[in-house]
């Protein structure tokens, strides 16, 4: 069931998504309204394709494709519990304050990552900047080197003083 979502001004102005294929960005408007309060939904890219785009011939490669290049872009993530495909969207609580009385959500959250006991911390994360981030925000991800958090890094900032220049 489709869902009354807000959209940010600064949806308009983030980068990433301003640079990409215009679709991406309907897309991920369409998935805040498939989805449930906590932001997930059923990873069903045939049934998302008719929620979203009921009136575009769109095949189930294509949507596949989108949904691939979002989750490769950080906006949301793609895992199974029990069988069950679901999408999770990042950061949907931070931005989308959903109605008191809608349904508490039925799909489990992604599983978390234990860290064994021969294990340190910095082998099972990475830290990135996420697209809704500032260049300072950080987050943590499974398996990267310091070398790759640091051309992550330079090459994020590389990236926002060419669109600083050329804005």
């Amino acid at each position: 069931m489709a869902r009354s979502r807000n959209i940010k001004p600064g949806l308009f102005t983030n980068e990433i998504l301003g640079t990409v294929d215009p679709y991406l960005t309907l897309l991920f408007e369409g998935l805040w309204c498939e989805a449930d309060k906590e932001g997930r939904l059923e990873d069903r890219p045939l049934k998302i394709n008719v929620k979203v785009f009921p009136y575009r011939n769109f095949t189930l490669k294509k949507i596949d494709g989108l949904l691939n290049e979002l989750t490769a872009l950080g906006f949301i993530t793609r895992y199974q519990v029990s069988g069950a495909a679901i999408i999770q969207v990042v950061n949907f609580r931070k931005h989308q304050a959903p109605h008191s009385t809608e349904k508490e959500s039925v799909l489990p959250e992604e599983p978390v990552a234990e860290v064994s006991q021969n294990q340190s911390v910095s082998e099972v994360t990475e830290v990135v900047a996420l697209p809704n981030a500032s260049l300072t925000e950080v987050v943590a991800l499974p398996n990267a080197s310091s070398t790759e958090v640091e051309e992550s890094g330079i090459r994020n900032q590389e990236s926002g003083i060419r669109n600083q220049e050329s804005g």
